[in-house]
């Protein structure tokens, strides 16, 4: 109950980093797409790279920040101090993956800018069978508590980025990557980021407001925290859903207003 309850305490902080590192790639789907549809090899190649480098950069940034704010973070939403070292725990190993969640939405990113879906997705059920598996081993085979669950999901983000990267530097088409030709191009990575930022400060307007309900949650105890974290995990799942067609219209309409 208290190891559900450290996660559920931690589950908004999260949700709110994940909008970050989805909002920002928002940016490039959008400038790709826009690319794709205008036919520009050269300028397709450029920005495929400039995300790439934008992912590992900000990941890195990310992660340094989440580390340093991961205990402030907590006490600002009331975590119950029996769970509080346990928190902690789950989000500094949480962090220390970030960059290769931002990998993970850039690289998706590049793949929806061309049309492709699909292969984000069988990859996503990969690392979502993996994470399942990992997380029984962890908990249940070698007795570990948050830091099993932390594990499961860092290893599985490293795979499903991994993953998607083997992928693009085999693609046959426009939006192979070249690991040597990865570099910030300015006016791009400019363009990215006047996309993705505003979107991903649009995400973590919403979920600034599910902290501060969470802060309430966490006053009433471990008990109710953990039932609450139950229900959260429920209205993740309705959420991405509605989200995935957004995604979806910023690649039709990117690559139409290209052409």
């Amino acid at each position: 109950n208290d190891a559900l309850a450290a996660v559920g305490s931690a589950g908004p902080i999260v949700t709110l980093f994940i909008t970050i590192f989805s909002g920002v790639s928002v940016g490039a789907n959008a400038v790709i797409a826009r690319m794709v549809g205008s036919g520009n090899k050269d300028q397709i190649g450029k920005s495929v790279h400039t995300s790439i480098a934008i992912a590992v950069l900000s990941g890195a940034i990310i992660m340094i920040v989440g580390e340093w704010i991961t205990r402030p973070l907590l006490a600002l939403v009331s975590t119950p101090e029996h769970v509080m070292d346990m928190a902690v725990l789950y989000l500094r190993i949480y962090f220390s993956g970030s960059i290769f969640i931002m990998l993970y939405n850039f690289e998706a990113a590049i793949l929806r800018a061309g049309g492709d879906t699909k292969r984000p997705l069988y990859v996503l059920l990969v690392s979502g069978v993996l994470n399942i598996l990992l997380n029984l081993f962890f908990v249940m085979s070698c007795g570990m508590s948050v830091e099993g669950v932390a594990l499961a999901t860092l290893v599985s983000n490293i795979v499903s980025a991994l993953m998607l990267f083997g992928m693009l530097l085999r693609e046959k088409g426009d939006l192979r990557i070249s690991v040597s030709e990865v570099r910030l191009h300015s006016g791009i990575a400019r363009g990215i980021l006047m996309v993705g930022i505003p979107a991903a400060i649009q995400g973590m307007l919403f979920n600034i407001a599910n902290i501060v309900l969470q802060s309430g949650i966490n006053s009433l105890g471990a008990t109710v925290v953990a039932g609450n974290t139950v229900g959260v995990n429920v209205e993740i799942f309705l959420y991405f859903i509605v989200a995935g067609f957004g995604q979806t219209c910023i690649t039709f309409n990117g690559q139409n207003l290209g052409a």
